[in-house]
């Protein structure tokens, strides 16, 4: 054993040496494109262990760490989703079956409240939910940037940069890791009215910036002109935005092709930046430090087109590594004071919050919008919450063998455009299931569901569902149903059932369940955009919870591609490599523990400028990626020649 220990580590050695040089994105060479772990395929419920297998094989569940019932007294099940159960709740007569049923969707005789069940619904816009399920765009962040002064509790706010008040593109949350900071996924725009200009000038201000190096980015944006006008181009249109951001933008795009991407901030800044404006064609980086607590430095954004009266700086955050799951520790979220222009002078030093709307829901900070020297805190418009019945006559699918889910009498969960029937490029929705109480003495929450899927390679769309638990007088975060975290991508083209425990609910006041559509921009063939033309992307039927009395019995989600990397059986055995399982090609990062998203990412490489002739590039960095290429290196030399142990 020994031997094969000190010829692997040997090999390593060999793949880092043999390495050829590797450019991070600190050094102008490569950019590294995130995704998250991705289950290919559904394992079916009678495959899989514990309660919510032993259920769907018949079976009683009598099992513990040890495979031996030492005790259980009598155990009862009990199911929470029946046709209009969700309606009951709502009215306080609710009463859970102890006879197996789902939620069909449908009206069913012998259930009260289920003639509500019908096309379009839940109709929330027009004030006629008569099912009771609720949804959520979840592409559509809340507003964090705002006014943050020396009045609110130390512990609940970044130091102030200057005077008594800055701007702050953050929050304080007691669910956060890291109480103060940024969230996951999120995309805020923080718009400058700077005035009209005669000729190029720069955008200074004190700042205090620090966002997941490679992922997360702080860029600024000219908005040049919309018909000629160049009072506020961009607005909130997520789309136009999006052609200019990281990773896959460009220089030049807009309305009338005159808003330019200026500069991209990324990493953990501890001195002061100077920059000039991008010259293009492609995207301007400047790359601060992987780690280590940023400082309160100056910056300096020279060189502007006069064209640029408007001045956007949006941040965006991808689905891991920030203040809410604490993988990214470093500095409190974006934090900004002593705005100017070079020639038009302050912008912002310590002004009180505006408390007005601009035009497009956003809260005006300083100023009045129209007028220079307006500051106003906005998000992108959202894509929309689209879930809504449909019949089967509407969303015929490729499914031959489940003749009935096309017939109009068959109602279920549509999660794109409901004329088209096509998902929706950055879509992110979820409908929503009513909350239940769980009762005392319960051993296990198992939530079941039909879906259909096609969500094939490149498309861009995962599915994936959640749920949140109340305890403590408080809700939790969203999280996983699947223990091991992970979305679920592949063109199935089958109805099938799926299903999770949810272990963490089990001693809990109450719990809810969420089922998700999302646009994952990384698994899209160019990095930026997902397919406008996947019909029938995601359908849902037949939701179901089963709660079971008793003893909890211990949980372990592990996902197939964290499982142990060898196995040794009797003494000799081929060493086998399990890589984790993506829409990328390329390998994964070690996984971490989910939050709001999928845990692991995949890298890959991409041409990327740094804005910053010396950006900032640590060496533990470098030493990281390689090591990882060696192992990879490794890896494969092994999965072509199996060793043999020796004692």
């Amino acid at each position: 054993m020994r031997k094969i220990l000190f010829a692997m580590l040997g090999l390593v050695a060999i793949g880092l040496w043999a390495l050829p040089a590797m450019a991070l994105p600190g050094s102008g060479g490569a950019a590294v494109v995130d995704g998250p772990k991705v289950r290919s395929e559904v394992v079916p419920l009678e495959n899989r262990a514990g309660s919510i297998g032993a259920t769907a094989r018949g079976e009683r569940f009598a099992g513990t760490m040890s495979g031996t019932m030492i005790k259980q007294s009598a155990v009862t099940t009990s199911w929470f989703l029946y046709p209009g159960a969700c309606v009951q709740r709502a009215l306080g007569t609710w009463s859970a079956k102890l006879n197996p049923v789902a939620d069909s969707l449908q009206p069913t005789a012998g259930f009260p409240n289920s003639s509500g069940y019908t096309d379009n619904q839940p109709d929330i816009a027009g004030g006629n939910n008569t099912i009771a399920y609720t949804r959520a765009d979840q592409s559509l962040a809340e507003i964090l940037w705002h006014v943050v002064d020396v009045a609110t509790t130390t512990t609940q706010r970044p130091s102030i940069i200057a005077g008594s008040r800055s701007l702050w593109c953050g929050k304080f949350d007691t669910n956060f890791a890291n109480k103060v900071g940024y969230p996951n996924l999120t995309f805020q725009i923080l718009y400058f009215d700077t005035g009209t200009h005669s000729s190029a000038y720069s955008f200074n201000f004190t700042g205090n910036l620090s966002s997941e190096i490679g992922y997360d980015y702080n860029t600024f944006i000219g908005g040049g002109t919309s018909g000629g006008i160049a009072l506020d181009p961009l607005t909130v249109n997520r789309t136009l935005y999006n052609d200019m951001l990281p990773m896959a933008g460009v220089r030049d795009a807009g309305p009338d092709g005159t808003s330019q991407q200026i500069v991209s901030f990324t990493g953990s800044f501890q001195t002061g930046q100077t920059v000039s404006m991008n010259p293009g064609p492609g995207l301007a980086i400047d790359v601060g430090l992987a780690a280590g607590q940023p400082n309160t430095v100056a910056y300096s954004i020279t060189g502007i087109p006069a064209i640029h009266r408007a001045l956007y700086w949006v941040f965006t955050a991808d689905c891991l590594y920030s203040s809410e799951d604490g993988l990214w520790p470093e500095g409190h979220g974006q934090i900004a004071d002593l705005v100017s222009t070079s020639d038009n002078g302050s912008l912002y030093n310590d002004q009180v919050s505006a408390g007005t709307l601009d035009p497009f829901q956003g809260n005006i900070l300083v100023g009045t919008y129209g007028s220079p020297g307006c500051i106003s805190a906005r998000v992108a418009a959202g894509v929309g919450e689209l879930w809504q019945l449909a019949p089967g006559t509407e969303n015929v699918t490729s499914d031959i063998c489940s003749p009935q889910k096309a017939t109009a009498s068959d109602l279920f969960f549509e999660g794109g455009d409901p004329n088209t029937n096509l998902a929706i490029n950055h879509q992110f929705n979820s409908v929503v299931t009513c909350a239940f109480a769980v009762p005392g003495g319960t051993a296990s929450i198992a939530a079941q569901w039909d879906e259909y899927f096609d969500l094939p390679r490149f498309a861009g769309y995962v599915q994936y569902s959640e749920y949140r638990w109340f305890k403590d007088g408080q809700w939790s975060l969203w999280d996983f149903t699947a223990a091991g975290g992970g979305v679920a991508g592949g063109a199935n083209q089958a109805w099938l059932t799926d299903g999770d425990e949810l272990a963490k609910a089990v001693q809990a006041d109450s719990f809810q369940v969420r089922y998700n559509l999302q646009c994952i921009t990384a698994f899209a063939a160019d990095k930026s955009n997902c397919s406008n033309s996947q019909t029938n992307a995601l359908l849902y039927d037949n939701f179901r919870i089963q709660v079971t009395s008793g003893t909890p019995a211990p949980i372990f989600g592990i996902f197939p591609g964290a499982i142990a990397q060898t196995m040794f059986v009797a003494g000799s055995s081929s060493i086998s490599f399990t890589e984790l399982r993506s829409m990328s090609s390329a390998p994964s990062r070690t996984p971490q523990l989910a939050h709001e998203c999928p845990p692991a990412r995949t890298e890959t490489c991409q041409p990327i400028r740094a804005a910053s002739s010396t950006p900032a590039t640590t060496s533990s960095s470098l030493a990281g990626s390689s090591i990882a290429a060696g192992i990879r290196l490794v890896r494969r030399w092994l999965n072509t020649c199996p060793m043999r142990s020796s004692s």
